[in-house]
């Protein structure tokens, strides 16, 4: 693995790196991003993030014709090339806290896609005070720590549910994702009354080289990996490597 670029800015040290066809992005030893332009899905938990969108149901909702979509937490970008990819969006906007990450998604992972807005803000603070509805919201909210673990900087509770659940439209779903798969299905079980009256559908999806969980809520009944994995070419599929589990 070749490094291509390195900086360090007020003690944080952030690196670009070559994998083969792929770059990463690396944030105090946190492995943040990895994108290919030749391969859409990078078999790794970035996929899990953006795959969900395909699981909406076709004709129940905007995702079919173009959505809005609201992305918290850019770093490289990889889950915004793959949403472009994936369900060509109306629109994007991408918030992050790290004028760096901006910087480095932009020149190394070029993500300029005539429909994106990228915004450097608290994520936190952007939904409070925003009122612009979205089709998909896709919570990737983490800080870099000084071990190399990412870290979330407001906790997943259900104060942070209700306020994506007002950024959201009539048909829209919300993807969030948790450290590990256990603290998703906690979570869930701990919310389950509040998030069934207000979503019809819950997946939890996996990857069994990552710990994380990503848990995704869908106002109608979501689709079967069949129907999902069926609107995508199977050239695509090849690299994917995940795990979905229906829990409502």
């Amino acid at each position: 693995m070749a490094l291509l670029w390195q900086k360090e800015v007020t003690g944080i040290c952030y690196q670009v790196r070559s994998a083969g066809n792929s770059l990463r992005l690396y944030t105090n030893g946190a492995f943040h991003s990895q994108h290919n332009r030749k391969q859409l899905f990078t078999g790794a938990i970035w996929d899990m993030l953006s795959l969900p969108a395909l699981f909406q149901p076709l004709g129940l909702s905007r995702l079919s014709l173009h959505p809005r979509v609201l992305v918290l937490g850019v770093g490289g970008g990889t889950v915004i090339h793959q949403l472009h990819a994936l369900i060509s969006p109306r629109h994007i906007t991408g918030v992050e806290i790290d004028p760096v990450h901006l910087h480095i998604a932009v020149k190394f992972f070029k993500l300029n896609y005539p429909e994106l807005d990228l915004v450097q803000a608290d994520a936190i603070n952007f939904v409070s005070q925003h009122r612009r509805r979205y089709d998909l919201i896709v919570d990737d909210v983490f800080l870099h720590a000084d071990q190399g673990e990412p870290a979330r900087p407001a906790p997943m509770n259900l104060n942070w549910i209700r306020k994506c659940q007002r950024r959201l439209g009539p048909t829209g779903m919300l993807v969030q994702n948790h450290l590990t798969s256990r603290g998703a299905r906690l979570f869930f079980r701990s919310h389950a009354d509040h998030i069934m009256n207000s979503f019809q559908s819950v997946l939890l999806f996996e990857n069994e080289g990552f710990e994380n969980g990503v848990l995704a809520y869908y106002p109608q009944n979501a689709l079967t990996r069949r129907e999902a994995l069926g609107r995508i070419e199977p050239s695509a599929r090849r690299k994917l490597r995940f795990r979905v589990t229906r829990l409502a």
